[in-house]
């Protein structure tokens, strides 16, 4: 019985003229209702808040003939619907309440208000088309939480590893969060143990080899420990652009879904269809064909991108051809890729396990005997865990997937080294030199970390400064490129 007394109290707060003068005039001037737009605090799942625009009632002007009509035709129900409510209220035994026509009248215009402003917050209809987003493209608009959208980040890397200092300043910048898993100290038992199963000798995998094997299965064990759904995992010497999390990864994941052709809320599922995918390559090196081979121009076109399920991803925040890697830049123009456009299509020959996103699934599959165990088959000459990987995507073990070029990039030359250019000259070619001494940047970044111009050391006001002006709005702050980019 309580909800009768519930509305009369609010009919008494909604027709209750809260203007008029004994006569019943009202003395203001009328007032346009003016749009205005609210914002949800939508929670990452980090704990973070990521302000989503959310429509309100629209504009109603009192000076056109078209919304007044609209509103007269539109305002009958709703003063039928008060009228019903006080009767119903009058024949339980409330006590009557004086009512006259304006009191219904404006009654009913708020019932009205009220009415379309739930059309517009909760809809899913084209009530307001301009100002409403698709999940897509909302998530085009947002930057990724602090984890880019997966369960966590896990860096594989020793406690004694000289790489560990860039990747914490390069994180803290662009304002990610980085997860590193303790790794055991390996001994000469553990290299023994790892080769006994498929008896590979010296030849085969060398003991630093087998090390970061090891741990890179040992970090996948942890994340199947962790109970968490899916995970990226990458080595601790990697680079990537300042706009990583504002805007590379949410249009990566967005293709993603696209790709999948997913329904469901991105904000659950950032990666789409976890049962469509086992692997996302984000760091690597796949360029298409085996190593060593010919490859771009005059060897691959278009069809072999286009008769595969596939898509394009607009990214101007990525370099232009002319400061690629030249393998990669001529593999983009044999496939007809637009400028400004990274792809995402099934793994063709993906080396290096720089950056790699799994699910449960995958992660336990890949720790198998059948991906890359101890007693998992291996090749008799030069084998590594990129290589077992790839064979497991080629074979179809692994459903693999890779966006290139790619956002994560090892950095070149000896490990504790920001980029030693004369490093292993002799295997790169001079037009790889020459790009890498012009642009004085990682293969395929724009505006990276490798240079240390972001570096702030323990100076917490200079690192708010760069999280700030480099992280959220993008500018690269380095000699001769203060500017948003």
């Amino acid at each position: 019985m309580i909800i009768f007394p519930a509305i009369r109290g609010l009919c008494l707060l909604i027709l209750q003229p809260r203007a008029l003068n004994d006569d019943g005039r009202n003395n203001r001037s009328r007032r346009s209702l003016r749009h205005t737009s609210t914002t949800k605090a939508a929670a990452a799942q980090d704990g973070s808040l990521r302000a989503v625009s959310v429509p309100s009632c629209g504009t109603v002007n009192d000076a056109s003939p078209h919304y007044m009509m609209a509103w007269r035709l539109a305002r009958r129900p709703f003063t039928v619907y008060g009228v019903w409510i006080m009767s119903t209220m009058h024949s339980k035994g409330i006590p009557e309440v004086r009512l006259t026509a304006k009191h219904i009248r404006y009654g009913s215009f708020a019932l009205f208000i009220v009415f379309v402003c739930s059309l517009g917050l909760w809809s899913d209809s084209i009530l307001f088309p301009l100002h409403k987003l698709s999940p897509i493209a909302a998530s085009l608009e947002l930057p990724a939480n602090s984890t880019l959208g997966f369960g966590a980040l896990l860096a594989v890397s020793p406690s004694t590893s000289p790489r560990r200092h860039g990747l914490i300043q390069a994180a803290n910048v662009t304002d990610i969060q980085i997860t590193f898993p303790e790794l055991p100290k390996w001994t000469d038992e553990d290299e023994q143990n790892f080769r006994a199963p498929s008896g590979v000798g010296d030849s085969s995998l060398t003991k630093g080899m087998i090390f970061a094997w090891l741990s890179h299965l040992h970090v996948l064990r942890w994340f199947l420990e962790s109970g968490l759904e899916t995970a990226l995992i990458m080595e601790d010497d990697m680079d990537w652009d300042i706009h990583l999390r504002t805007l590379q990864i949410p249009r990566v994941a967005a293709s993603i879904r696209s790709l999948f052709n997913q329904t469901k809320d991105p904000s659950l599922y950032y990666y789409g269809d976890l049962n469509r995918w086992d692997m996302i390559y984000l760091g690597h090196f796949d360029r298409w064909s085996w190593l060593g081979t010919e490859i771009g121009v005059g060897v691959l076109i278009p069809s072999n991108l286009t008769d595969h399920p596939h898509r394009y991803i607009l990214d101007d925040t990525m370099p232009p051809r002319y400061d690629m890697h030249p393998e990669m830049a001529s593999v983009l123009t044999a496939l007809d890729v637009p400028p400004n456009t990274r792809i995402l299509h099934p793994s063709k020959f993906p080396f290096g396990s720089w950056a790699y996103a799994v699910t449960r699934e995958s992660a336990a599959r890949i720790l198998s005997d059948d991906v890359a165990s101890a007693a998992a088959p291996k090749w008799a000459q030069m084998d590594s865990l990129d290589n077992a990987l790839s064979r497991a995507c080629g074979g179809g073990a692994l459903r693999c997937y890779t966006v290139n070029p790619e956002i994560f990039h090892h950095l070149e030359g000896p490990k504790n080294s920001l980029i030693d250019y004369n490093y292993d000259r002799a295997e790169k070619s001079e037009a790889v030199i020459n790009q890498r001494l012009r642009t004085g940047e990682t293969d395929h970044i724009r505006c990276g970390f490798a240079s240390g111009h972001f570096e702030f050391g323990n100076n917490t006001k200079l690192l708010k400064h760069f999280q700030k002006e480099v992280g959220r709005k993008g500018r690269c702050l380095k000699p001769g490129r203060d500017a948003l980019e």
